[in-house]
């Protein structure tokens, strides 16, 4: 049963998230924030029972078919969100959205999009080459 005393980080630093895993996801929401906000095909939600969870595939609510995720960590949070960022470049560039696929000139314009976010999580600039490696999340 929720403790309606405590706050939602209180409860989820309590019962959820170790402190460590807490504090990371909530910087990347952070810095991700308005980015995550104009999304249009995937949110980040708050469940007082199971933490953050991820949706994607908000475009075509009728055939929604992803799977939801629970965040468990400021790593994989911000992985899927470099992720997601790669996908709209490529998608800018009229390409595919299989980011593996990106040429140099695509993979500069992702690098370039990224960089300002890798900037303000430097514990997760290793994550940057690693979405050229990702050809699908799902």
């Amino acid at each position: 049963m929720f403790d309606y005393s405590l706050t939602e980080r209180e409860f989820a630093a309590k019962h959820l998230y170790n402190t460590d895993d807490l504090t990371g996801i909530e910087k990347v929401l952070q810095v991700f924030s308005a980015y995550i906000k104009a999304a249009k095909h995937f949110d980040i939600i708050w469940s007082n029972k199971v933490g953050y969870i991820f949706l994607n595939d908000l475009q075509e609510p009728e055939e929604f078919d992803s799977v939801p995720f629970l965040i468990q960590s400021g790593e994989e949070i911000c992985d899927r969100l470099f992720y997601e960022v790669g996908v709209d470049v490529m998608l800018e560039h009229g390409r595919t959205v299989d980011i593996s696929e990106a040429n140099p000139q695509e993979r500069k314009a992702v690098l370039d999009r990224l960089e300002p976010y890798a900037n303000q999580l430097p514990e997760y600039q290793h994550l940057m080459e690693k979405v050229f490696r990702q050809s699908d999340f799902e």
